[in-house]
């Protein structure tokens, strides 16, 4: 979804250093610098054993129009810098900002085994009667879900989510559906804690 600077700020609560007018607006969104379209947002996202901030001058050198950052850059580029104290923080409140503005009926699917295809099971019925995105390829990690978040569009009625089993999601705007054993669902909801869930994703098709 399309969002201007003054959506990032407001979304982000970050601090706005040159650039770029608060009107201007961004459609893709990063977190690896190698995926960098120009035009797009990059988000450089602190790790335990990498910085995002290191590959900074590689998203400029693809297009990065916008960057999210916890510091400010010594390059001179003349692209914006939002400034926020956690990259991942808002990373994940501008995915929860796009996906409140759209209000999708949303599904999430999480488990030990056949994540993939309930996922794709969950997403052709709902497919019957909404305009459906889906987590596609590799899209299932704690950088997964968000990203596939902010690909949503206006039209967009429904949103089916895939959880990766081993992410450690930090926190997750939306519900979560079990898939597959017990166990992994137990866990799952242990991680998640505090999030809305569904137990059913039959219950998306009611109505």
């Amino acid at each position: 979804m399309k969002l201007t600077l003054l959506e990032l700020l407001e979304a982000t609560g970050g601090g706005e250093i040159g650039g770029t007018q608060v009107g201007n607006t961004f459609g893709t969104y990063h977190t690896d610098s190698r995926e960098v379209v120009p035009g797009g947002v990059f988000f450089a996202l602190k790790g335990a054993s990498m910085d995002g901030h290191r590959f900074i001058a590689d998203a400029l050198s693809r297009g990065a129009a916008a960057l999210v950052v916890q510091r400010r850059t010594e390059l001179s580029h003349g692209v914006v810098e939002i400034i926020v104290p956690n990259t991942w923080d808002a990373l994940y409140a501008v995915a929860r900002y796009v996906r409140e503005h759209v209000d999708p009926l949303v599904v999430g699917v999480t488990g030990s085994n056949g994540k993939t295809s309930t996922k794709e099971m969950v997403a052709a019925i709902l497919g019957r009667k909404y305009s459906v995105l889906r987590t596609t390829g590799n899209l299932n990690t704690e950088t997964g879900v968000p990203l596939t978040i902010l690909k949503l569009e206006p039209e967009h009625e429904a949103l089916v989510l895939e959880d990766g089993d081993a992410a450690r999601r930090r926190r997750r705007p939306a519900r979560s559906a079990g898939a597959a054993d017990g166990r992994g669902r137990h866990e799952h909801r242990q991680r998640a804690h505090g999030v809305l869930r569904i137990t059913r994703a039959a219950r998306a098709c009611q109505g």
